[in-house]
């Protein structure tokens, strides 16, 4: 079976939207990443309109998905991060243990909540959270994770004219 069928399977016998997500990080199939983008590409934009005619309503958040997509599949293209990324302020992780982490991607964390007596904005104020928010200014690094991506979209005003549009391209899909 392949990503097509998985697609039409759930969008269409099951009537159910999806989520497509880029491969990342370490894994166990390492044959898994193997991933050519284009097939990403066609898939998401398949996925994207199956979504779409499926859903009874239009809204801002599979226009968040969509422009995601997009932006996934320019960021695996360039190799390089097309947003200012906001992981670390907007997102935390935060572990079973209380330990903040601003990315699941890096293998970074800020300390544990516990010894800041459970005060995030003080975790946010020690100096690996501030020398990790200056790593994130120098652009030294760029991923696909699709969480950070998204959040990058919302905080990102730049980005509120296409999601416009990809609202507007939503009730076009509806109308076909």
């Amino acid at each position: 079976m392949n990503i097509f069928n998985i697609i039409d399977y759930v969008t269409k016998t099951l009537k159910l939207e999806m989520v497509l997500g880029y491969i990342r990080g370490e894994i166990f199939d390492k044959d898994a990443k193997k991933v050519d983008i284009e097939t990403y590409v066609k898939a998401s934009t398949m996925l994207m309109r199956l979504n779409t005619k499926n859903s009874r309503n239009i809204d801002i958040i599979r226009a968040i998905d969509n422009v995601c997509f997009r932006l996934v599949a320019k960021t695996k293209k360039k190799k390089e991060r097309l947003l200012q990324c906001v992981v670390g302020k907007k997102l935390i992780e935060i572990d079973s243990d209380g330990t903040i982490i601003p990315c699941e991607m890096l293998d970074v964390n800020f300390g544990n909540m516990r010894d800041y007596d459970y005060d995030i904005k003080r975790v946010l104020k020690t100096k690996k959270a501030l020398d990790f928010f200056k790593f994130l200014k120098r652009k030294d690094c760029y991923c696909t994770w699709e969480c950070a991506m998204k959040n990058n979209i919302i905080y990102s005003i730049s980005e509120y004219p296409g999601l416009f549009f990809e609202c507007l391209r939503q009730l076009l899909i509806k109308d076909k």
